[in-house]
């Protein structure tokens, strides 16, 4: 029994050194590493948000090609969500809950801009201004995306519509959203590549220098 009390003790102080250490890790890290962390997490979570919002774009599109239109309409719904977030002007909570698997409402575009704003505070000089225009060109296709979708949902509650100018406003939105999401292997044309371009920057390790600095 003491032996085991021993072995009990010691794993205890085990892990109380373990998260010791891990808290003295996560206070040692400089403010730039810290802000480059944030930078990371944001991107992340705006990818994520764009690729839902691109499956359900791609989903609507190909209940539209089966002539099931009202899950084409949930679909539509959904990806309007999940750009918007839960400030949105058009957001309909009904079509993103959270036991459907729609865990975060802030939305692709907030997640967007959140992105734009903190490399603007992390920027200290002119060598970043690709990555602040890739953020810019992300936020213009999220917004321009919006119409199309809101469009295609006013067709498809219209009598007589064609599928076909419905797949119009679909395919419109799909490349907007491509657009904004974009390529991580476009990380060195980062005005093009869109937010999975810093992504990747910031992954490699491009922020650890030069062009992210902690603004002292």
């Amino acid at each position: 029994m003491k032996h085991k009390s021993r072995l009990g003790l010691l794993g205890g102080l085990f892990v109380v050194f373990l998260m010791g250490w891990a808290g003295l890790s996560l206070e040692g890290q400089s403010p730039a590493q810290q802000q480059k962390n944030e930078l990371i997490q944001t991107a992340q979570s705006a990818v994520g948000q764009i690729s839902q919002a691109l499956t359900s774009i791609l989903f609507a599109w190909s209940k539209i090609q089966v002539g099931d239109m009202e899950s084409a309409k949930t679909h539509a719904h959904q990806a309007l969500n999940i750009i918007e977030g839960k400030d949105g002007l058009e957001y309909e909570p009904s079509y993103t809950k959270p036991e459907d698997g729609f865990t975060d409402s802030t939305g692709a575009l907030p997640y967007t801009l959140q992105l734009l704003d903190k490399i603007k505070g992390a920027t200290q000089n002119s060598a970043g201004s690709d990555y602040i225009v890739a953020a810019e060109n992300s936020v213009v296709f999220l917004q321009a995306t919006l119409p199309h979708i809101l469009k295609a949902l006013d067709l498809m509650a219209s009598a007589g519509t064609r599928v076909d100018d419905i797949m119009v406003e679909f395919r419109q939105s799909q490349g907007l959203l491509m657009a904004a999401r974009a390529s991580q292997e476009e990380k060195d044309r980062p005005t093009e590549g869109g937010v999975r371009s810093i992504l990747a920057w910031l992954n490699e390790g491009g922020a650890t220098s030069t062009i992210f600095e902690y603004q002292r």
